[in-house]
């Protein structure tokens, strides 16, 4: 049977991200991220892998003509992709649009997604699909709800009488009679009488 301290140290989980860095990386860059990184106390931290120079790159399209290193980093201690990415930054000393940090699991834009939004001038393509502002007017808005209201009052609503199977057993008319009649044949309780509160 396993101990406490095994099931614990096999429940370790650690949080992956990628560090792009963009353009030509100093000799020392390596050790001062490894150094600025430690404080999230490193799982894993592989060199870094640099990619050939192309003209647009998906992460940094601003800028051309550039290659990109990608170091895989693996922590301990649970962070965010920002808050990396700006100690990133104040520590190593680099340019906040050089440096990209990316969860494992966080989505990026592609360069496809990029280009179809630069041909679509920025629009989304839900926002192409609806009407105009002034058309929808006709729909909703105090000029229909005013409409609305004067159909509504040209109606009156009065209940139809419906003539049914059981018409033959009910009562045709409700029974006529006083509240201080009463029928022969009963009495009159004690309680509460005011005939008998004098005796």
């Amino acid at each position: 049977m396993k101990s406490f301290k095994d099931y614990l140290t096999e429940s370790k989980k650690t949080y992956a991200f990628k560090i792009k860095v963009a353009g030509k990386l100093g000799e020392s860059f390596a050790e001062d991220l490894r150094s600025a990184v430690s404080k999230f106390s490193i799982a894993n931290l592989s060199k870094g892998k640099s990619s050939p120079i192309q003209e647009t790159q998906i992460d940094f399209p601003n800028l051309k003509n550039e290659s990109v290193t990608v170091f895989d980093l693996e922590v301990h201690y649970p962070t965010t992709s920002p808050v990396l990415e700006q100690y990133i930054v104040d520590m190593c000393r680099c340019a906040k649009s050089m440096l990209r940090v990316q969860g494992a699991n966080e989505y990026t834009v592609t360069h496809e997604e990029r280009e179809h939004a630069k041909e679509n001038d920025g629009k989304a393509l839900l926002g192409q699909c609806d009407p105009e502002p002034s058309n929808n007017q006709g729909i909703v808005g105090e000029k229909h709800t005013m409409s609305m209201l004067k159909d509504l009052m040209k109606e009156k609503h009065a209940g139809e009488e419906y003539k049914g199977v059981n018409d033959a057993i009910l009562a045709s008319s409700s029974p006529r009679g006083t509240a201080t009649e009463m029928p022969e044949g009963t009495s009159i309780s004690p309680i509460g009488s005011k005939a008998l509160k004098g005796k």
